[in-house]
Order: C-alpha cells, then structure tokens, then sequence
C-alpha cells in the first residue's frame, strides 16, 4: 500500500460460515516469545471453563464413549483418576478424572494417573480441548516414580529436567507422538510382553510409539502413566483401565464425527430434506429466520432441522 495515501481502515462483512468476530485486546495476548515454528500460541481462553460449557451444552453426550465404549460395562465403577495434589500448571476436574492446561505461557503441564498400569491393561482416554497452532501433540510416558512421591514438589517447565531431577526412576517416555489427534477422539494406550508401547486412535490400527520398556522387566516394574500436556492437546477426559486381548479393531461403530463447520461439537443434528449433518449450535444458526436458510453444503434450501438418534 502507497502509506501517503492513508490512514486505511479495516473492515468485513459478517456474512455465511462466519456469524460472530472478536476484537481482542493486545494485552490478552499470549507471550510472542513462545513461538512454534514461526506461529505464535493461540488466543485461548479458560480451558477448564471451556470444557465444563461443553459437557453442561452437550447433556453429557461428550462425557460417554463412542468407539471403545464396548470394552466397558455400562455400571463401570471409575477407580481411575490423575493423581491430584500435582499442580504443576494443571487444573482437575470431575472428581480429577479430567485434565486441563492452566497457563499455555508454561511449557509443561504434567498430569499423572494414580493407578499403575500392566500388562494386558489399556488406558482408555478422550480428547476434550485442542490448541491446533503448537506443533507438538501430546507427550505420554511411563515411569516407577509413585506421584505421591511429587506431592508439593517444585515440578520443572520441562520434562527433560523433570527427569534429570528424578533420575533414580526409571521414564520411558515419548516426547512427541507422531500422530494425526482431533478435538473429542479417543485414545488407547497400552504395552506388550516385548515391552512396545502402543496407541490407538478412534479404534483404529495401533501405531508403535518410541518408547520401549525392556522385555525382561515387564513383570517386575511397577509402571505409572503420565501424560505432559504442552502441544495440541490441552485437555483429556481420563476413563478407566480396560482388557487390551478384549480390544476389536473390526467392531463398527456408530460414533458421531465432527461437526465440519465450528470443528468444536460432534455433528448431531441433521439438514432436511438433504440430511447433511452438523452440531446443534450451527444448525440452530443457519436455520435463523433472518438468513437465507440454505444449507452450507449443497446449497439447497432448508425445511426443517432434527436430531440424529
């Protein structure tokens, strides 16, 4: 722009997909020296207050699971927690079975379960808030350090120190899982006699993290998980211990996807007479007596909205 001709003023018209734009202030913004491959973190708000909207706005749909939920009876008793008086840049919740990210400034946020994980044993958890703009994923390891032995401590921004400082523990660790992970997908973490560690993503083919765990210490160590939450993933939903040889990779599943258009809500509402599918709250919205009503898809003129079964 020729800068004598100014000044130029900006501005948009609210018009489609978007229906809402927030001015934010310059003081809200993250710290612009924690920078990840040239981005700088989002603008997010209070991840536990998210999460809690969403669960209340979803009557508790977001609570259940959608692909592994066959592994589990429908009366399970959850013994399974994160171990709670670490409160190294974590916030819990929900009897401390979810997690969120207290300060995405902190480099580290360390989130321990409070039951030591097996053999045959697979740790079942659930996506509930994503950062999208921080190129790491997610951290997950295990180590004989008992949580109750950080209670009150000092924890480090980062895990290497973490370990440094703790290094009469064994970690077996994977800093940096090398996955394709999604707001609200589901996560199976479990480890074979041969001491590989495995995820599975949506009760689909596992794939082999990095960490290995020796084969002949397998029966002998006593293995806690913990996961460390600085990446994409801000927030999981932590479920219970299943049966890893009870594990199908063949079972159908109903589950609901995203919702294509705020990528933040599963699509549960169907576009008649089309039958394309969002989230309740886009629906709602596009089918405004004010707008055009069409649908976003195949532009086709919309009659009514309802909920999927």
């Amino acid at each position: 722009m020729n800068e004598h001709c100014g000044p130029y003023y900006l501005f948009c018209e609210v018009y489609g997909k978007t229906d809402q734009i927030e001015i934010v202030d310059e003081s809200t913004l993250p710290d612009q020296t924690l920078v990840n491959d040239g981005l700088s973190l989002s603008i997010h708000g209070n991840i536990i207050d998210l999460v809690n909207a969403k669960l209340q706005n979803n009557n508790n749909n977001l609570s259940k699971l959608q692909y592994y939920n066959y592994l589990f009876p429908s009366n399970i008793e959850h013994t399974l927690t994160f171990y709670p008086t670490i409160k190294h840049n974590s916030i819990f919740t929900n009897n401390n079975r979810i997690v969120c990210v207290n300060n995405l400034k902190i480099k580290s946020s360390y989130a321990f379960i409070n039951i030591p994980m097996k053999l045959n044993d697979v740790l079942i958890c659930k996506v509930m808030d994503c950062d999208t703009n921080i190129s790491a994923i997610l951290l997950f390891g295990l180590t004989t350090c008992n949580p109750t032995s950080l209670q009150n401590q000092n924890l480090p921004d980062e895990t290497a120190t973490l370990i440094q400082q703790y290094s009469s523990f064994r970690w077996f660790i994977d800093n940096d899982i090398n996955a394709n992970i999604s707001m609200y997908d589901e996560l199976a973490f479990w480890f074979d006699s041969n001491g590989h560690v495995y995820l599975s993503i949506n009760n689909r083919l596992p794939i082999q993290l990095k960490n290995q765990i020796p084969s002949s210490e397998i029966n002998t160590l006593t293995l806690y998980p913990f996961f460390d939450l600085y990446g994409q993933i801000t927030s999981l939903y932590l479920y219970n211990y299943g049966v890893q040889t009870n594990i199908n990779f063949n079972n159908q599943s109903n589950a609901r996807s995203l919702c294509l258009i705020c990528f933040e809500h599963l699509a549960d509402t169907q576009l008649l007479p089309c039958q394309c599918v969002l989230c309740n709250q886009c629906a709602a919205v596009i089918k405004r007596p004010s707008l055009l009503s069409d649908c976003p898809f195949d532009r086709k003129h919309i009659t009514q909205i309802r909920p999927l079964p």
